[in-house]
């Protein structure tokens, strides 16, 4: 349990120390005053807003920020707003007064409560009009670090927006002296309008560290002339650069710790022999950072409020909305920098953590903007490339197209792929291949196609995949090869189809297998052969059929399975045969991974780009586990899919290919179930995915100890996967957290019923 000591400095001995120090009280924290150097004290109880009853004023105000004046929203006269601390078991009761010209609301970031409370307009409430106040009241029902923003248009850019911290109402398990809230923000004197706007127009507005020619002859040095022609000249005909990290960056924000800029040196204390929490949240509209304390080891315990088991790190990145409890011991009398640096290396935040005010440390060396990978570029493939009719891509010998992932390839009629032997096409999870009619596949040996699992391959009629001999086909395990009528499988002797469990056949009217003596179909478990009518099997002797547990065979109408002498059909248990009943939902349902299982293209153990992890302790995803179990512990009943997808050039962002003002009704969860919830990105940026309402509970292959999480971070290209437990009806928010991709159709209504 903290125990918080009795500071005896005065607020007027206070500003005396800080004039004799010449120190501005903009530095000291005073603004506001919940940022004291002295953390959580008996000095400012104005600063904290608790109680029963916590009133909040929303206005608009010219402030200092940064050596400028500004006019940010600001709460209660300050900007961030105040800190709201409420106690676990408590009833709160919050009234928001908005004195704006324009509607307003407050979300609760994190908080579990009513729907109607949670404060998003047009979802669960109707906002606050100009004038009014509202009164949101629910039982605090959980402890930790989290925060609270507008969620009306683009009003978190201003600055509207504070920490809420909950006291537990037991002991937590770990013990601190003092605690210190860190909460990080981009601010703008810009209007975000026109921010949004320099977006939608310009791709790549604000980024000033596209590469140079230093960086090319740099990277000739490096990797040679030839691959650095390839890889730039691959970037350039996907018309986007490799260094598109951050869509608004340093060049028009500036990064405030506590609402202070770097200059003015904001300095938290402690006293020798503390031990420190320090509460640390990232309430910017899109920044990412990467957080150290350079000389002082940071053990994190708490993951978006809720415990962890103890993780000694020397750096970690915090994505939008993210928030991360951390221990630190100082040393005495030695001052430390407290150092977020922006994920796109554009500026930082900086404050110090010391022993007495006006001690500074040095800013450690500032790092150099990395280049996409690719990760990215495969990620790239899954955004908006209609219209890739007649491309060619032939010549691309030797490419690994692993991580593929979730990459949609609709719409590439007509495309040359002669002559791409040797590639790798690995790790292809997900993806689809629908509408690829009339492509040329001829000239394809060699190449390696295992690992295509969840492959849709449906819309290929036509195709000809003629002298494909020697290919491997193994593991492509939940592939979908519904409509390929009118394919030409002929001369695809000595093929190996192992290892294709769980693949669909429906709608092969048509097909013609005749030449296939020889091929191997051991371990194609789980196929649907359904609606293969009028298929030729005949000429097929020879061919093994082992291992073909429960595959799908119903409409097979009409076949002709003549001359198939010699066939092995051992081991075919389980198998639908026509007049069959549909199965249950309970067979559907079963294949799922076990819960708490990492998905297939998930990167938990990767901290992300621009952090090189041999250099100091990184934490990452896979770190993280719950300190104890949590109550549901049941599996899964069924999976839920989402695609992160856009365009950058257009600046639209979306789930599955739509913005929120093209879908037609909302997600729908049933009330009391079990699901698993996986988001596939399928574009080269991150995105910090964030459910209202509910908890995530991230499956990074933890078990029964998978952390919970209300934000989660999606990198480029990865497949990311929670559970939730459907307990809250109602309808709630779910969106991406990058302020601007959320305004842009990055966002969907969730109803449980």
């Amino acid at each position: 349990m903290a125990s918080y000591p009795a500071e005896t400095l005065s607020r007027r001995q206070l500003l005396k120390l800080a004039s004799s120090l010449g120190i501005s009280t903009a530095a000291l924290g005073l603004r506001p005053a919940w940022a004291s150097p002295l953390g959580v004290s008996n000095v400012y109880p104005h600063g904290i807003e608790q109680g029963s009853t916590v009133s909040l004023t929303v206005r608009r105000e010219s402030l200092p920020i940064a050596g400028k004046m500004g006019k940010p929203i600001t709460l209660n006269g300050t900007s961030p707003g105040p800190l709201i601390r409420l106690r676990e078991g408590q009833d709160a009761v919050l009234k928001v007064t908005n004195l704006l010209d324009e509607e307003t609301s407050v979300h609760w970031h994190g908080l579990i409560l009513p729907p109607e409370m949670d404060g998003v307009p047009g979802v669960s409430f109707a906002g606050i009009a100009p004038g009014e106040t509202f009164t949101a009241r629910f039982p605090v029902i959980q402890n930790g670090t989290y925060w609270y923003h507008s969620h009306s248009g683009l009003q978190e850019q201003l600055g509207h927006a504070g920490p809420l911290i909950i006291d537990a109402a037991e002991p937590e398990a770990f013990t601190y002296d003092r605690e210190h809230v860190l909460l990080l923000t981009d601010w703008t004197f810009e209007d975000p309008q026109d921010i949004f706007r320099h977006l939608k127009v310009a791709e790549g507005y604000y980024n000033y560290q596209e590469r140079t020619l230093a960086d090319f002859f740099a990277d000739v040095a490096e990797n040679g002339f030839a691959d650095t022609v390839k890889q730039r000249s691959m970037w350039e005909q996907m018309r986007m650069s490799s260094r598109d990290i951050a869509d608004v960056t340093g060049s028009t924000y500036t990064y405030l710790l506590n609402g202070h800029a770097p200059k003015d040196n904001w300095t938290a204390l402690f006293k020798p022999g503390e031990k420190v929490r320090l509460r640390v949240i990232n309430g910017s509209a899109m920044s990412y950072f990467d957080v150290r304390i350079p000389g002082l080891k940071m053990t994190v315990v708490s993951a978006d409020g809720q415990p962890v088991q103890p993780v000694p790190v020397d750096e970690f990145r915090i994505a939008v909305a993210e928030t991360f409890d951390v221990l630190v011991e100082p040393e005495p009398g030695r001052a430390y920098t407290i150092f977020a640096e922006s994920m796109d290396r554009s500026g930082y935040a900086s404050g110090t953590l010391a022993p007495r005010l006006g001690m500074v440390a040095p800013i450690p060396p500032r790092r150099k903007i990395a280049d996409r990978g690719m990760e990215a570029m495969a990620a790239h493939g899954g955004m908006d490339h209609s219209s890739m009719q007649g491309m060619d891509h032939s010549g691309m010998q030797g490419m690994d197209h692993s991580s593929m992932q979730g990459m949609d390839h609709s719409n590439m009629q007509g495309m040359d792929h002669s002559s791409m032997q040797g590639m790798d096409h690995s790790s292809m999870q997900g993806m689809d291949h629908s509408n690829m009619q009339g492509m040329d596949h001829s000239n394809m040996q060699g190449m390696d196609h295992s690992g295509m699992q969840g492959m849709d391959h449906s819309g290929m009629q036509g195709m000809d995949h003629s002298s494909m001999q020697g290919m491997d086909h193994s593991g492509m395990q939940g592939m979908d090869h519904s409509s390929m009528q009118g394919m030409d499988h002929s001369n695809m002797q000595g093929m190996d189809h192992s290892g294709m469990q769980g693949m669909d056949h429906s709608n092969m009217q048509g097909m013609d297998h005749s030449g296939m003596q020889g091929m191997d179909h051991s371990g194609m478990q789980g196929m649907d052969h359904s609606s293969m009518q009028g298929m030729d099997h005949s000429n097929m002797q020879g061919m093994d059929h082992s291992n073909m547990q429960g595959m799908d065979h119903s409409g097979m109408q009409g076949m002709d399975h003549s001359s198939m002498q010699g066939m092995d059909h051992s081991n075919m248990q389980g198998m639908d045969y026509p007049g069959k009943k549909e199965p249950t939902p309970e067979s559907r349902t079963t294949g799922l991974l076990p819960a708490g299982t990492a998905q297939p293209g998930s990167r938990y153990d990767q901290p992300g780009i621009g952090i090189d992890p041999s250099e100091r302790r990184v934490l990452v995803y896979s770190d993280l586990k719950a300190y104890t179990p949590w109550p549901d512990r049941r599996p899964p009943g069924r999976e839920l899919e989402l695609q992160l997808t856009g365009n950058m050039e257009r600046y639209i962002w979306s789930f599955d290919g739509k913005k929120f003002s093209e879908v037609n009704g909302p997600i729908h969860f049933e009330h009391g179930e079990r699901l698993r919830l996986i988001f596939v990105n399928n574009t080269m940026m991150e995105h910090p995915i964030h459910l209202h309402g509910m908890w995530m509970e991230l499956e990074n292959g933890a078990g029964e100890l998978i952390p919970r999480k209300h934000t989660l971070n999606a990198k480029p290209g990865e497949r990311v996967s929670a559970l939730v437990s459907a307990d809250a009806p109602g309808s709630w928010a779910f969106h991406c957290h990058l302020l601007y991709h959320m305004d842009a159709g990055m966002f969907r209504v969730v109803k449980v019923a």
